[in-house]
């Protein structure tokens, strides 16, 4: 018992043990592929069992020994992450085991609730900060599969109601962000927490709106495939300046604090604006005018870089820099 506790408590093969979680992993899935989609398949108790005990074994063992370690090592993040994109594999299985409904959203719900309730005790009991990412993620598909189910009609009918909803759990990921970095363990959990926010936010704003937007736009009516993007997913003003605010605002973010997943949102959101308001799909004719966004970008742009350059400037900017940067000898 005490060399299995300190094999988990230590890095001792630290490369080897994560491409073996990996390989594990990948192994059960290859496995189960081809003893359920063949001739004599396994029965579904025994396909969940393996896949229940792989994940337990991955998640159980990246928790204790990132539990037990002083720092949070390679394998451990590596079990960990295999453990948590395993569980809703064997939540569904066991559904399909006793005979539940899949396809419920009722089920879902549970399912992505469960693995995120492990995927924020992995961040702020084990350490692993990762964990917030997937745990954010996880909660935001238990939310949508939860008002799936409690609406009449499903959040598929109605995009403003989709879009309310997204917006909503982004903000209430930004409140539980600021709990996390208060609490300041896992250091840089908060911010894992603001990328799932911001994956929220511009998928409502951006994704939706960019998909609806192009169909207005450029696929003449009629056709049959008219009615794939809901309606009232078209492109507004409000979700243009909300789209920007978000992704400007995530790349700032990303700056200050240091960590990169922020700013690749971010950047997503914004070229995704760029696209939107580039293609004028609030139109329903767009002309390329340049009144609008493009002048107001512009004038936006040459107003801040002409307010920077009217602040004053740190003594290390001007000509004596490297006086002021030299070491003092008084």
């Amino acid at each position: 018992m005490e060399r299995v506790r300190d094999l988990l408590r230590t890095d001792e093969g630290g490369g080897a043990r994560a491409l073996g979680g990996l390989l594990l992993g990948s192994g059960v899935f290859v496995l189960l592929i081809r003893r359920t989609e063949f001739p004599d398949p396994w029965g579904d108790g025994l396909v969940f069992l393996v896949m229940f005990l792989t994940a337990a074994f991955l998640y159980g063992a990246g928790f204790i020994g990132a539990r037990l370690s002083p720092v949070t090592y390679s394998w451990q993040l590596a079990f960990v992450v295999y453990g948590l994109v395993l569980i809703p594999f064997a939540g569904f299985l066991f559904v399909e085991w006793i005979g539940g409904d899949t396809n419920s959203s009722l089920n879902a719900a549970w399912i992505f609730l469960l693995t995120a309730v492990a995927g924020f005790a992995a961040a702020l009991i084990g350490g692993v900060r990762f964990g917030c990412l997937l745990g954010g993620i996880s909660l935001i598909i238990a939310w949508l599969a939860l008002w799936d189910k409690v609406l009449d009609n499903g959040i598929g009918s109605d995009v403003g109601t989709f879009r309310g909803l997204l917006i909503l759990i982004a903000v209430i990921l930004l409140v539980l962000a600021a709990v996390v970095a208060v609490s300041g363990r896992p250091e840089g959990g908060g911010t894992d927490l603001v990328t799932a926010s911001g994956l929220a936010a511009v998928f409502a704003a951006g994704f939706l709106t960019l998909g609806s937007g192009f169909q207005s736009a450029f696929v003449p009516t009629g056709l049959p495939g008219e009615a794939a993007v809901p309606s009232g997913a078209a492109t507004s003003l409000f979700w243009d300046l909300l789209l920007l605010i978000w992704s400007v605002g995530l790349i700032a973010y990303g700056s200050v604090s240091g960590f990169r997943g922020p700013g690749y949102v971010g950047a997503l959101g914004l070229a995704l604006f760029v696209t939107i308001v580039g293609s004028d799909l609030d139109d329903s004719s767009p002309a390329g005018k340049v009144v609008g966004w493009p002048l107001i970008l512009l004038l936006l742009a040459g107003a801040l870089l002409v307010c920077l350059q009217s602040l004053p400037r740190h003594p290390a900017a001007g000509p004596s820099g490297a006086a002021a940067r030299a070491p003092s000898h008084g």
